[in-house]
């Protein structure tokens, strides 16, 4: 299934331009990672990510 940033703001409640924000944040940090389109996720990096907040 093909997402835009829009359609993943508009399912969580927030606006494209802070999840195009989070989602650049949580690739560099290495949480998600995106390969031939798709994106796959370190559960270890998410689950410590998450813990920050």
């Amino acid at each position: 299934m093909k997402l835009t940033h829009q359609d993943i703001a508009d399912m969580i409640g927030s606006t494209r331009e802070t999840t195009s924000a989070t989602i650049s944040q949580l690739k560099k940090e290495g949480v998600i990672m995106k390969e031939a389109g798709n994106f796959s996720i370190n559960t270890y990096l998410a689950n410590n990510f998450l813990n920050l907040l």
